[in-house]
């Protein structure tokens, strides 16, 4: 029993340290929809007002009337400046987030009182940022 134990908790250790570099990529994407942009997301899981309810509880789709379509685009202007001290001197860099378009889609369909199905097209990350190379030489310690 004790090797079993160890040989989990040796399992379960090493999949929990795997997954520290994923922590790290672009900025997160809560525009979803604009019905839920409009009241700041709140009651999300809950609301089902059109079938974005998708993206954050997919069960909510049984709320909805017949055949529900709902689509559009998100124009998201980031306004990014860096800047910090390194080893090398001072580093500023500004508007390093690029400006992007995020569409979405959503389709449910209700197929009797008890079963729906649908199909959710959205992003919840995906944006960029772009840092000058002269930025990248000033973070860079120097000899």
């Amino acid at each position: 029993m004790i090797s079993y134990t160890r040989k989990y908790t040796t399992v379960a250790a090493l999949l929990g340290l795997s997954t520290a570099p994923l922590l790290g990529a672009g900025f997160q994407l809560a525009e979803r929809s604009v019905s839920g942009l409009g009241r700041a997301f709140s009651g999300e899981a809950a609301i089902a007002d059109d079938a974005s309810v998708i993206a954050s509880n997919a069960a909510g789709m049984i709320l909805l009337d017949d055949n529900a379509i709902s689509a559009g685009l998100q124009y998201i202007n980031p306004g990014v400046d860096v800047k910090g001290n390194t080893a090398g001197g001072t580093a500023s860099n500004s508007d390093v987030a690029d400006d992007a378009i995020v569409p979405y889609l959503y389709y449910s369909r209700k197929i009797n009182e008890k079963v729906s199905a649908g199909l959710g097209i959205y992003s919840s990350f995906g944006l960029a940022t772009s840092y000058s190379k002269s930025f990248a030489t000033l973070a860079v310690c120097r000899t």
